[in-house]
């Protein structure tokens, strides 16, 4: 939630508005993110789910848009190097 909370953030404040139309487009509804309702997981554990999943689409975009460079990626988000190296590896993401 954090980072898609910066994401918003950072659309609004250096009005990317390439950025903004993708958090705001219908195409990223929850039905084609690939969330389902599931009754038998408690809310926390469908947060974490869905948290996952968002945050690995985001890694694997962020680091396709980069070129796979892994520096220019983590500048680009803001974020430690050795921390979008490690969500890398979580992800099971090639970083080639």
């Amino acid at each position: 939630m954090r980072e898609l909370r910066n994401a918003v953030e950072r659309a609004v404040l250096m009005q990317d508005a390439e950025l903004w139309q993708e958090l705001t487009s219908d195409t990223s509804s929850t039905a084609d993110a690939g969330y389902r309702f599931d009754e038998t997981l408690s809310f926390r554990a469908a947060k974490e789910r869905a948290i996952a999943q968002w945050e690995r689409w985001y890694v694997a975009e962020l680091f396709q848009r980069n070129g796979g460079n892994l520096s220019g990626a983590a500048r680009t988000a803001h974020m430690d190097r050795t921390h979008l190296r490690e969500l890398l590896r979580k992800y099971q993401l090639d970083k080639k």
